[in-house]
């Protein structure tokens, strides 16, 4: 949710949504290339935003899903050509 406020923008809508073995975090800001999204879960890599960071938040999310035998699903665009959408997929108990 931090990323979503600070990446997406002063006036992006940040939805979150969770539901059975999954939580979803969606802003409608500009988003990044389809491209870039591999390299996101990297230690270090951040986006094109203005924003500040360390580039480590979506590393940790990654590390932390892979250990917990989740998936992280990250896509952008989301709709009409902007946003970005991170979810983590929970593995069956």
């Amino acid at each position: 949710m931090d990323n979503a406020l600070k990446h997406g923008g002063p006036a992006a809508q940040v939805t979150v949504q969770a539901g059975p073995g999954s939580i979803s975090v969606r802003d409608d800001g500009p988003g990044v290339p389809p491209d870039s999204l591999t390299r996101l879960v990297r230690p270090f890599e951040r986006g094109a935003s203005a924003a500040e960071g360390s580039g480590l938040g979506l590393a940790m999310v990654e590390t932390i899903a892979r250990q917990s035998g989740a998936q992280l699903e990250l896509r952008s665009p989301v709709a009409g050509g902007h946003g970005f959408e991170a979810t983590l997929r929970f593995a069956d108990p």
